[in-house]
């Protein structure tokens, strides 16, 4: 099973006077290669208090999609959602428990 993963962050939340993000809106979207099968997660990341004068600190308009996905894989890691959509899609390929009656297919 070969997953491939797509991730994208939706919308940021932040401080106009500031420019400082407070909450960025992430998803990421996993489809096996083999059964297309796929898998959607999203959620939403409070970041730390962030100060304009420190150094490191990228202006609002600077920032790049990359960069604020860094950001959200830091907490848990990129592996760890990832791992979480493979195991999701893994269900969907070989569900624990499936439904169905064996004569459906016969003919009346």
């Amino acid at each position: 099973m070969a997953i491939q993963y797509t991730w994208k962050i939706d919308q940021l939340e932040r401080n106009p006077l500031t420019g400082v993000v407070i909450t960025v809106q992430w998803e990421c979207h996993g489809v096996d290669d083999e059964t297309q099968n796929s898998v959607y997660i999203s959620s939403s990341l409070r970041l730390p208090p962030n100060d304009p004068d420190n150094p490191d600190f990228i202006p609002f308009d600077e920032l790049s999609e990359q960069a604020v996905l860094e950001w959200v894989w830091q907490g848990p890691t990129k592996e760890q959602y990832e791992t979480s959509v493979a195991e999701q899609i893994e269900l969907k390929n070989n569900p624990p428990i499936v439904t169905g009656v064996p004569w459906q297919n016969e003919s009346i």
